[in-house]
């Protein structure tokens, strides 16, 4: 899968600066003789969210962090991966999206060691559960000593192996959030599944129908038949000959 390479909007940067509340997340200096370099990863995950509001918050978050901590260090913007209506809970973003792009300029040494990746917060990177996500924060800090900075979570500093070491507090930091987004999720999860358990239940037993769509050429009229439970059945109307 190849490199999403994007700019940063600067247009919409000087049309509204971002705050001058900077050092944040207090960064090391960019490496010398090659200035290391920045990377975004941003994603969502439902239908709803695809009208751009998740990616321009997102995207705002990030460009105020670029412009305000990592410009001043020395740090360059590469590119941003942007995963659109994919799932963090079921790993697809890790199997087939630009997430696996990521990692995979990571092995073919398009990102280097010291470089960064800028998330929004722990639940854009996963939500899968406590096992995968750990090994997958490690493969980036560890196995290719990339830089991870979670843009919402003030109280982390920049996460590398060596911070984890220094700071073993940072690990179980790591692990709450991980528990949190992943436990989210799974309720959601949950609550669907038990959804369509309970359609299929009363489908079965005749109390409801699954589905009020039909053919287009069958027209149908929703009458309110409300009996002593409150159920509303669908009844369908004869159509006439031939197609409309």
């Amino acid at each position: 899968m190849p490199f999403m390479r994007m700019s940063l909007n600067l247009s919409d940067v000087q049309a509204n600066p971002p705050s001058k509340n900077t050092m944040i997340h207090h960064l090391p200096a960019s490496k010398t003789g090659r200035k290391s370099r920045v990377f975004s990863y941003q994603r969502f995950s439902s239908g709803s969210q695809a009208d751009g509001s998740s990616l321009e918050r997102q995207d705002s978050k990030f460009q105020e962090f670029f412009i305000n901590e990592c410009e001043p260090m020395g740090y360059v913007f590469d590119s941003a991966f942007v995963d659109k209506e994919t799932s963090s809970y079921t790993g697809k973003h890790l199997a087939e999206g630009q997430l696996k792009a990521f990692l995979k300029g990571c092995e073919n040494g398009k990102v280097k060691a010291g470089d960064i990746l800028a998330v929004e917060n722990m639940d854009r990177l996963t939500r899968m559960d406590i096992i995968k996500s750990v090994r997958l924060v490690f493969e980036i800090i560890q196995d290719h000593s990339v830089t991870l900075v979670f843009l919402d979570c003030k109280h982390l500093p920049p996460i590398t192996a060596d911070a984890i070491k220094e700071q073993p507090w940072l690990l179980g930091q790591l692990e709450q959030e991980m528990i949190r987004a992943h436990g989210e999720s799974k309720r959601k999860s949950d609550l669907i599944t038990e959804g369509l358990a309970s359609v299929q239940r009363q489908t079965l037993a005749g109390t409801r129908a699954y589905s009020s769509r039909g053919p287009a050429w069958l027209e149908s009229i929703k009458e309110l038949q409300v009996t002593s439970k409150g159920i509303e059945k669908m009844m369908p109307v004869q159509a006439e000959e031939g197609f409309h």
